[in-house]
């Protein structure tokens, strides 16, 4: 009477970039010329998410679809900024002690997502069809205390947790002009989670969510 689908999913993500701040330090510490000031950024994400889809058979007049999906997401996060003599190669010598001093490192940040679906499709005839469909969304996001000392890392950041939940839908005229063409109107809310601001002096550690409503008037063939 129906189709069931279980999806798991794992991934590992690395990202590491070299930005040169000489731009930005060189002027305010009063460098000589051929000192740059590379900051190295090291982020390193793990995912895991499981989906459970109930699927009705097609070719009925109702058609419907329903699931429970289920992600977490660890991200670490890391930055060293340093003084570069490019005459010697070694660290610059003038460069304040105070800026050179232990790498930023943040405790991995943990993003959690569940949220439930359903979907209902009613064929009036073989040419036009009504669609409709919900999703409830519930997510955290908890980032834990850092502290670290150095001119890029600022003040010690406590530990917060930003939490968010949403109901979101989708409603849908369709009209099948032939087997390779069909008109259609479509409205659909969405929502993206809040989330990490990172460690940044005087800035909130978290931010919310965004909402949208999308209105559609379209034809797509072939």
């Amino acid at each position: 009477w129906a189709h069931l689908l279980s999806l798991s999913g794992y991934n590992t993500t690395d990202y590491q970039a070299n930005l040169d701040l000489t731009n930005v330090f060189g002027p305010i510490f009063g460098t000589p010329p051929f000192v740059l000031f590379p900051l190295l950024q090291a982020d390193h994400t793990n995912k895991f998410s499981q989906e459970i889809r109930l699927t009705s058979p097609s070719g009925q007049r109702l058609e419907w679809i329903g699931g429970l999906y289920y992600t977490r997401e660890q991200t670490s996060f890391a930055q060293t900024l340093t003084a570069l003599d490019t005459t010697t190669g070694a660290g610059f010598a003038g460069f304040p002690t105070s800026v050179l001093s232990a790498p930023l490192v943040n405790p991995p940040t943990d993003f959690h997502d569940y949220a439930g679906y359903v979907t209902l499709t009613y064929h009036f005839t073989p040419k036009f069809d009504l669609e409709a469909g919900g999703r409830y969304t519930r997510e955290t996001t908890d980032v834990p205390y850092t502290s670290a000392t150095g001119f890029i890392a600022g003040s010690p950041t406590p530990a917060s947790s930003e939490k968010d939940s949403a109901t979101t839908f989708l409603a849908a005229a369709r009209y099948h002009i032939s087997a390779s063409q069909m008109a259609y109107l479509r409205v659909a809310s969405g929502f993206r989670p809040g989330g990490s601001n990172g460690v940044l002096p005087g800035v909130q550690p978290t931010y919310g969510p965004d909402k949208t409503i999308n209105y559609e008037l379209g034809y797509k063939g072939s």
